[in-house]
């Protein structure tokens, strides 16, 4: 990987691997919010930020998803998050944060 980027700013998909493609997907990362950080994060350079829309769910879930975390935490560090009002955006009803990492 080179990590060039200053910045990596994204609205990742949301949700589980599911059908063709899941067989392509890295075991390490269930769902795609995490997988995409991650691989954003990768893409910075030792002072780039990430802010990525990710839904709520990637704040709000506890410990279930906690290997995921630590292998985004590896790289990066957590720096903000802030949480939108729901119904932000018109075509859908889920919640959304954004979330702001930096590269270690």
């Amino acid at each position: 990987w080179v990590s060039e980027a200053d910045l990596v700013i994204g609205n990742p998909p949301y949700g589980d691997y599911m059908g063709y493609y899941k067989s392509y997907m890295p075991k390490e990362f269930k769902r795609f919010e995490f997988l995409f950080v991650y691989l954003g994060l990768k893409l910075l350079n030792k002072v780039g930020l990430l802010v990525f829309i990710v839904s709520q769910n990637f704040m709000n879930n506890g410990a279930m998803y906690n290997g995921m975390k630590a292998k985004i935490l590896e790289i990066g560090t957590f720096v903000d998050a802030i949480r939108m009002p729901n119904g932000i955006f018109s075509s859908t009803d889920v919640g959304t944060d954004i979330i702001i990492f930096k590269r270690k």
